[in-house]
């Protein structure tokens, strides 16, 4: 489980920080620092609709690979006991640069088992508010190798 965030996102002239908690009781919490002048049309950093994020236990920043590994992880993903079918979860969803913090429905299914020769497993990962899925190829402690069209670990 995300108990808290700190992400900083820099541009030309400009620069915001967001620190994001998530309290004991389940509701999360931001606070936002900007500096400069960011670009026109850049949406405001922090929680619009906190109540929105109610049930999500974790973080997904976009772009970012790494926080994959914690579904993939606390779900089981991995090994021969994964569960079967998709598995529904919701998340806070920090996007880049703005860091601006959704609610993101997400569903992830086990589609290959960890293979012990190579390390490796496949995980398929949805997006149930964007139209996008991507399998996901991980290693044994459930960090990306390979996001198609985003990250390639070298």
């Amino acid at each position: 489980m995300t108990r808290r965030l700190e992400v900083t996102a820099r541009g030309v002239g400009w620069a915001r920080h967001l620190e994001l908690v998530r309290e004991p009781d389940g509701a999360w919490r931001a606070r936002a620092e900007e500096t400069g002048t960011p670009p026109d049309g850049l949406a405001a950093p922090g929680v619009e609709a906190p109540d929105a994020l109610d049930g999500a236990l974790d973080c997904d920043v976009a772009l970012c690979p790494v926080t994959n590994t914690m579904p993939i992880r606390r779900l089981g993903l991995l090994g021969d006991g994964a569960p079967a079918g998709e598995t529904a979860l919701v998340m806070a969803w920090v996007d880049v640069p703005s860091l601006r913090v959704l609610r993101s429905d997400q569903l992830y299914a086990a589609r290959s088992p960890l293979d012990p020769g190579t390390g490796r497993a496949v995980v398929t990962y949805t997006s149930a508010t964007r139209d996008f899925t991507a399998d996901l190829t991980v290693d044994r402690d459930g960090l990306v190798l390979d996001y198609p069209q985003l990250a390639r670990r070298v």
